[in-house]
């Protein structure tokens, strides 16, 4: 089974689905007990314990199920913002190989990026905040860029 598949299934799509096969199969299980009972059983009281434990034991698988698909949502989502942390962070240093006009405007810009990054995490609009870093990308390649005609890299042969 491709897990690409079930980690781009909405989480409620799963939940109706695993709830819908637990109530058939309790059904199922449930008409496999009334055929199987012999004529002496047929008086006694049906019991409804060992399908009460099976709902609980369906419970918690899905239950379990579902905190290991958040905790690898939480796990991915920490690491894509460690591994950003970082880039910025050497970007920011690197800034100082820079001549002074341009390392000083390109530190500007990132501040200016880490702070867009902040508001768009803690709950603001998201499609503003893509496209002003995306912008802030833009005149950051500029600024490197035009550090690097005013003092191209020479490579010997």
């Amino acid at each position: 089974m491709n897990i690409d598949l079930l980690e781009s299934m909405p989480i409620a799509f799963i939940y109706v689905g695993v709830a819908i096969l637990m109530l058939v199969f309790c059904e199922v299980g449930y008409r496999f007990g009334v055929r199987g009972r012999t004529l002496q059983d047929k008086e006694a009281p049906i019991s409804l314990g060992p399908i009460v434990g099976g709902l609980l034991g369906m419970l918690a698988f899905v239950l379990a199920f579902t905190f290991a698909m958040a905790s690898s949502q939480h796990d991915l989502r920490k690491q894509n913002v460690l591994a950003e942390a970082n880039s910025i962070g050497t970007a920011y240093l690197r800034a100082d190989l820079l001549d002074k006009q341009y390392g000083t405007e390109v530190k500007r810009l990132l501040r200016e990026y880490v702070d867009i990054r902040l508001k768009a995490a803690s709950g603001s609009d998201i499609n503003t905040a893509l496209a002003n870093s995306v912008e802030i990308h833009n005149l950051l390649w500029a600024q490197v860029s035009l550090a690097a005609e005013g003092a191209p890299i020479q490579i010997p042969l």
